[in-house]
């Protein structure tokens, strides 16, 4: 049987980004006694965009003239982000295994066999005496 375990954590961070800057160039000049926007440059930024507009005006007292007015939009200098970590873990369950000797009295066959595996190691071990007493009376030159 697998159990599935999955652990969410959430970290809010602030993220600070890099100052940003933007130009705004006119050049008004005088035709007819009015003033009139000859040129605009306007460099906008990666997050500052200007908007230059120049507008005919006549106060109260009788007076004309233009006024030159500039709106910028900036995005937030500071974003804050949240960073979700995940983490699944699965569980599974150990099947643990016993060996358990039981233990009995051999049979007769068992018995038998075991017999003649102590005859034969006797007959070898024999063997190997009458061998070695053998070649030594030989070498001393002993009994022919």
């Amino acid at each position: 049987m697998t159990q599935r375990e999955v652990a969410e954590t959430v970290r809010d961070t602030l993220v600070v980004i890099e100052p940003d800057s933007a130009l705004i160039r006119a050049y008004l000049e005088c035709q007819s006694g009015r003033v009139a926007l000859s040129r605009l440059i306007a460099v906008p930024g990666t997050r500052i965009v200007p908007n230059v507009t120049l507008t005919d005006v006549l106060t109260d007292t009788g007076y004309r003239g233009a006024l030159l007015d500039v709106h910028c939009h900036e995005d937030s200098l500071r974003r804050v982000i949240a960073l979700r970590d995940r983490t699944i873990r699965e569980l599974t369950d150990r099947v643990r295994t016993e060996y358990v000797t039981v233990e009995r009295p051999f049979r007769w066959h068992h018995r038998a066999l075991m017999g003649g595996g102590y005859a034969f190691l006797a007959l070898v071990l024999g063997m190997a005496a009458w061998l070695i007493v053998r070649l030594y009376i030989r070498g001393r030159g002993g009994i022919p």
